[in-house]
Parts: C-alpha cells; sequence; structure tokens
C-alpha cells in the first residue's frame, strides 16, 4: 500500500493495483479563524548599542576621578548646600551646587551602574515576558473551543 500526494493536494491509494482519488480541497464550510491565524510567540526588546556605548564611555570617563577629587566634591556639595538652606546662596552657586551633583552621580554611576544596569535589563525582561506569556495565554484561550451549556 502506498500514498503519493500530487501538485493538485488530491492522494492516490493504490492498493493491489487498484487506485481510489480523493481530493484534499477546501470544503465549503469556512473553518475558524483560530484554527488558522498564526500564533505569535513572545519576542524580547533589545537596547539601543548607541545609548549603551554613550553609558560606557561616560563610566569610563568617570573612573578617572580619584578619591581626593571626590573628597573635594562632597565638601564642597555640603558648603553649597549650607548657604542653599541658609537662603544666602547665589544663582551662580545654585549652578555649582546642580554641577557638583552631577559629578559626584557621575562618580557613583561609575561605580555601582553596571549592576544596576543588569538588574534593570533582568526586570524588564521578566516585565517583557510576563506581557507576552499574558498576550499568549489570551490567543491560547481565544481558540480553545469550549462545550456549550
Amino acid at each position: 500500500m502506498s500514498i503519493l500526494l500530487d501538485k493538485e493536494k488530491t492522494f492516490r491509494n493504490d492498493t493491489n493495483g487498484g487506485s481510489q482519488e480523493s481530493s484534499f480541497a477546501k470544503s465549503s464550510r469556512a473553518e475558524p479563524a483560530w484554527t488558522t491565524d498564526p500564533l505569535v510567540l513572545p519576542r524580547l526588546n533589545t537596547r539601543s548599542a548607541y545609548a549603551a556605548g554613550a553609558k560606557a564611555a561616560a563610566r569610563l570617563n568617570a573612573t578617572t576621578a580619584t578619591a581626593k577629587e571626590e573628597e573635594d566634591l562632597l565638601s564642597e556639595r555640603q558648603r553649597l548646600l549650607d548657604r542653599l538652606f541658609s537662603g544666602e546662596i547665589t544663582t551662580e552657586e545654585k549652578n555649582r551646587l546642580d554641577y557638583v551633583r552631577w559629578s559626584l552621580d557621575r562618580i557613583e554611576d561609575a561605580r555601582h551602574g553596571a549592576t544596576l544596569d543588569a538588574l534593570e535589563i533582568q526586570a524588564d525582561a521578566y516585565e517583557s515576558f510576563v506581557v507576552e506569556v499574558n498576550k499568549f495565554y489570551e490567543q491560547l484561550n481565544s481558540r480553545v473551543q469550549r462545550p456549550k451549556r
């Protein structure tokens, strides 16, 4: 016994020299959409290479700060904060305070940023995964034929 398929989606069942033909052509009844729609599988997003490169360059630059420079920035920040809280700060000193805070943030980011980035990537991936799994679950539920009551 052999079953042969040809280009017209028919098969011939050859048994003992006899031949029977049948067609796989679509039936006249329409198939439910859930049987023919493709399933969309979960995908995770990737980060921008440019943004990652800029961040790495900024961290590399911040690692060149010495402990003495960091101590000087901390002392200057404290002095400027004392003037801010006493109400005697000038606009120029406020701008300098913003710059000193930014510089200290860059130094801290150079120290701990890579670890925090790894944590952020894992959290983003988990959140994306949950969203995609929920979408997939909804697709599966929409395709399940439930018995009518």
